[in-house]
């Protein structure tokens, strides 16, 4: 297998073995008895059940100071982006295989392309349709990626 199939599988494997999606996060305050925050965090949540009981924080940032206010924005940004990775990467997952397949099929089709135009080259010879032979030399230009105005 590839470098590139091997990191695919694990890429998924790791996917797959992720707590079920999808993911929400959420910015969380401690209150003290007097009523002020004494602390912030923001959490990425899954839906964790096992044996009856409910744990769902799957990621969390450390606590922050409450005048932090900046420094929570960025956590959510990071949180944010870690929740939407859990339907995010399947989703990446699959589009890449199309596309790697659609690249295969089109791979496919065009070296039959170019053993045909082959063909055609060993077939003319100089006193054949010229005109054929420029459309030969235009197909093998355009088959190996030069192009012509």
């Amino acid at each position: 297998m590839s470098e590139f199939s091997d990191r695919l599988k694990d890429i998924e494997a790791r996917t797959n073995a992720a707590t079920a999606g999808p993911w929400e996060h959420y910015a969380q305050s401690r209150v003290d008895y007097q009523g002020d925050i004494t602390d912030s965090w923001v959490e990425v949540r899954g839906d964790i059940r096992r044996e009856g009981t409910s744990f769902n924080a799957v990621a969390r940032t450390p606590e922050l100071e409450p005048w932090a206010k900046e420094d929570l924005v960025e956590a959510a940004k990071d949180a944010e982006f870690i929740a939407a990775a859990r339907t995010d990467i399947p989703w990446l997952i699959e589009e890449l295989r199309k596309a790697r397949h659609v690249s295969s099929v089109a791979l496919g089709k065009l070296t039959r392309v170019r053993k045909y135009v082959d063909f055609l080259d060993e077939s003319y010879s100089e006193e054949d349709d010229v005109e054929a032979k420029y459309v030969v030399m235009d197909l093998r230009k355009a088959l190996d990626g030069e192009v012509s105005s």
